[in-house]
């Protein structure tokens, strides 16, 4: 009887031990998914909670670099980033046929009306999201009438520093039409009708724009107010790791948040 209990025993404590090494075997076996919360490779991790993703690089060098989409461009031109094999989802960066990279942030150029007592003296209305080229024309001339009148230096605006850039002024036409309006912007700070801010903005954003100005009309065409402006994560022609930093990115492009501005538009 009591080599029968001992034997019992015996499996007992065998089948314990064999189903802990096989939870402990399921355990250390962590296989991350498109969907997982926690995502990781030897490269990066990240977090995602929310609209949140934060990130943190491990001990080794990471052969995944961050640049600006022109840094990219360029980058791409002289074969100092290799294409990705990578599904063509709103974060991916595409120059022909090949994807480069992935945005990992977006920004977006306004310009904000301020001094509304002014608009108000002037008798201007007030745009909203999008103003036509022609209407920028007739309000930098009410600003000259205005400066004449009363011996101000009011500009039309301040803060300038993306506008220069704008895909507007890379036009057959546009030194002409830069010259138009040069006159009338600051890239200090001066008493002005509208205002340059750049804001990051993700799709999670429903962002209320009045009182700004996104976009110029000009004809049947609409411009953006600045070329590309983001932040995007490329892989290094010189790297030794070349399938581990492709799976991060596929795993971060199909997650990722970004701009309600397509890619497609150049911003």
């Amino acid at each position: 009887m009591i080599n029968k209990i001992l034997r019992i025993s015996l499996l007992g404590t065998l089948l314990l031990t064999l189903c802990n090494g096989v939870l402990a075997q399921e355990e250390l076996v962590i296989e991350y998914t498109a969907e997982s919360e926690r995502m990781r490779c030897t490269i990066e991790e990240y977090v995602q909670n929310g609209d949140e993703i934060k990130y943190s690089v491990q001990d080794e060098p990471a052969d995944i670099q961050i640049m600006t989409y022109k840094q990219m461009q360029k980058a791409a031109e002289n074969g100092d980033i290799l294409p990705i094999e990578i599904d063509d989802v709103p974060s991916t960066i595409k120059f022909g046929n090949d994807v480069y990279g992935c945005a990992i942030k977006n920004y977006r150029t306004e310009f904000k009306v301020q001094n509304l007592e002014l608009w108000k003296e002037m008798g201007l209305s007030v745009p909203e999201k999008e103003l036509n080229w022609e209407v920028l024309l007739e309000i930098a001339d009410k600003v000259s009438d205005y400066n004449d009148e009363h011996g101000t230096n009011l500009y039309v605006l301040e803060n300038s520093s993306r506008f220069p850039n704008s895909p507007l002024f890379s036009q057959k036409d546009g030194s002409e039409l830069w010259s138009r309006i040069s006159e009338y912007i600051s890239a200090d700070k001066e008493t002005a009708l509208f205002k340059e801010v750049i804001l990051e903005t993700t799709k999670s954003e429903e962002r209320e724009v009045s009182n700004s100005v996104i976009s110029l009309r000009l004809g049947e065409q609409v411009f953006r107010l600045s070329q590309p402006e983001m932040r995007c994560y490329v892989i290094s022609s010189s790297t030794q790791r070349f399938e581990q930093a492709q799976r991060f990115l596929k795993i971060y492009a199909r997650n990722v948040q970004l701009s309600e501005i397509s890619f497609e538009e150049r911003l």
